[in-house]
Formats: structure tokens, C-alpha cells, sequence
């Protein structure tokens, strides 16, 4: 074979290589949910003469998965790529120091509480899903003694885990006087008022600014990112400082015909789960 084949073949590798070392990954945020469980958790120090000690801790933690036929290299591949985008939690750690004193068979209740995230994602046309769980707390909720005067042995009992799922509150703004004023507790202002200020010639800037406070005020439910997930049976105010974002077919532009850079300004109205996916940041706060 002669060398400018073998440099040819050589180049071919690379190429490929550089090729699959950036995979298009693309994850899709569409749950956000409290997860609280109890795990029982038993120390046997009956014949210990001094304490026994155990520490239960819970880490940031990633689960992905695919259909059949997709290889393990894909599941390593969006797993750093999850670490990536919940970057500001991947060192969370809790954790809970138990002691059982000597001459005790102690039994401790730990209440922890997670933060749980699903949704989709597409590697390279290869679709699938991951859960994300980011540990907030634990607590000692009980122990007791259970005695160790017991001559047959105990036999170990597996860990019971219960667990108890607090679904996300959405808290929307009042957008327009559609059946009536009737504003959110903290909401001063109809975020359609600031609109028409801007549809008067006001600043788009000061509008928005002014939105974000009474969402803060109201403590409703935001987002922020490159990618918005409107949920089912929910509209949402979407904020974005570009004009090329991608977004659903059932969304108006209520500054279509006063700006030429209208489309930073949209309402996504009422219907199935969807998503904005967008180059830049956006803000979006839910409304009503």
C-alpha cells in the first residue's frame, strides 16, 4: 500500500474521530418535582464497648436512559453533558452522622428531601430520557433502642424506603383583563399594561424590567435559560434579547406591528407541553 494512501486513510480516522468527540446532544428540562422519603436505618452495637458510628450521605446523581441497541459510550456522553447543565449543583452533598451508644440495637429514621428533575434527551437522532437528583436536605426524624435481648440472631431488613412526591406549584401572573382584574397577591400592575407603554413608544428595556419585579413581588413561577418548558394547560410571558428563537405554533407577538425586533416579546398560549429553545438566555414568567 503506498504512503499517500496510508496518509489518506490516516486523515479519513481523524476526521472521524473529531467527528464523533462533539456529539449534538440536546436535553429537554419538562418535570421539576420535591421528592421526600424516609429510609430506616439500623446500628447493632448490643455487645460494642464503645460507640458505633454511621454517616448516610446522598451526592448529586444522574440516571440516563436509552432503547435497545444504543451503546453505554451514549449514556457517558450525556451524563457529562447533565453535569454541565446543572453545573451549580453537581458538588451538593448531605449527609447525616448516626452513633449508636455500646449495649444498644439502635433504629433511626432519616427523612431525606430531593429535588428531582426529568426530561429528554436526543444524541445524535438517538433519543431517550435522564432524571436528575440534587439532594436538599435530611433529617433525624426518630431512633430508639430495640433492645438486644434477643438470643437467635436478627436477621438484616432491607432499607424502607417511602417516598412521597409534592408536585410543583405554578404561581402565574395576571396578564390582561380577561374575566377581570384580578391580581396575584403581590402584583401591582397587568403585565399587559407595560406592553402597551411599549406599544406607545415606551422602553422595551423598562418594560421588562418592570415585569421581572412584579414576578419577583409575586413570587411566580420563572425560568430562565436557553430552553423554556411551557407546561400543559399553561401559558407563559417569554422575554428574549435575540430575535431568532424557535417557538411553538400557538404563540403571539403583541408587539408585532409596533417593533421591528417584536419577536423578543411572546406569549405562548394555553395547550399541550412545549418548548422554547432559543441561542441567548430568555426569561419567561408563567401567567394567566
Amino acid at each position: 500500500m503506498s504512503k499517500h494512501i496510508l496518509c489518506g486513510i490516516a486523515l479519513a480516522v481523524l476526521l472521524l474521530s473529531g467527528c464523533a468527540s462533539n456529539p449534538d446532544v440536546q436535553l429537554v428540562e419538562l418535570s421539576k418535582n420535591t421528592v421526600v422519603y424516609d429510609e430506616i436505618v439500623r446500628i447493632n452495637n448490643c455487645g460494642g464497648k464503645g460507640d458505633s458510628e454511621q454517616t448516610k450521605s446522598r451526592d448529586f446523581a444522574t440516571n440516563v436512559e436509552f432503547g435497545a441497541g444504543v451503546s453505554a459510550g451514549y449514556q457517558s456522553i450525556v451524563q457529562g453533558s447533565l453535569s454541565a447543565k446543572y453545573s451549580e449543583y453537581r458538588n451538593t452533598s448531605v449527609s447525616q452522622r448516626l452513633v449508636a451508644p455500646p449495649g444498644t440495637n439502635m433504629e433511626f429514621v432519616l427523612r431525606w428531601s430531593d429535588d428531582v428533575r426529568a426530561g429528554n434527551v436526543q444524541v445524535n437522532g438517538k433519543s431517550g430520557t435522564y432524571e436528575v437528583r440534587i439532594p436538599i436536605s435530611v433529617e433525624q426524624v426518630s431512633s430508639r433502642d430495640l433492645g438486644c435481648g434477643i438470643s437467635a440472631p436478627i436477621q438484616p431488613i432491607p432499607t424502607v424506603v417511602v417516598e412521597r412526591v409534592t408536585p410543583t406549584v405554578i404561581v402565574s401572573l395576571k396578564y390582561d383583563e380577561t374575566a377581570g382584574v384580578h391580581l396575584v397577591q403581590g402584583q401591582t400592575q397587568l403585565v399587559a399594561t407595560y406592553l402597551r407603554q411599549v406599544q406607545a413608544g415606551g422602553s422595551l428595556e423598562e418594560a421588562i424590567q418592570s415585569i421581572k419585579q412584579q414576578a419577583a413581588n409575586a413570587r411566580a413561577t420563572t425560568q430562565e435559560g436557553n430552553t423554556i418548558t411551557v407546561q400543559m394547560g399553561q401559558a407563559y410571558f417569554v422575554w428574549c434579547p435575540s430575535t431568532d428563537c424557535i417557538y411553538p405554533t400557538n404563540t403571539s407577538f403583541p408587539l408585532q406591528g409596533f417593533r421591528q425586533d417584536y419577536l423578543k416579546v411572546a406569549v405562548i398560549e394555553l395547550g399541550k407541553e412545549r418548548v422554547v429553545q432559543c441561542p441567548s438566555t430568555c426569561w419567561a414568567v408563567a401567567i394567566h
